[in-house]
């Protein structure tokens, strides 16, 4: 592979917006359950549990 391939695929991987603009969603949504998990205590136990299970989910892909 040469490295004019490499480096056009660095610069197009740099430009995608798409993933920058899942990341915010998540983001935010982070930033809901939070205030969620402040607010209602018993809510926020089961908030805490699904993201304890996609954290784990994630991890998983990873190995």
């Amino acid at each position: 592979m040469s490295f004019t391939k490499i480096s056009n695929g660095i610069t197009r991987f740099i430009k995608d917006q798409e993933g920058a603009s899942a990341i915010e969603y998540v983001v935010i949504v982070a930033m809901v359950a939070l205030v969620v998990i402040g607010l209602m205590p018993g809510v926020g136990t089961q908030i805490t549990a699904i993201f304890g299970r996609i954290t784990t989910a994630l991890t998983g892909i990873g190995s």
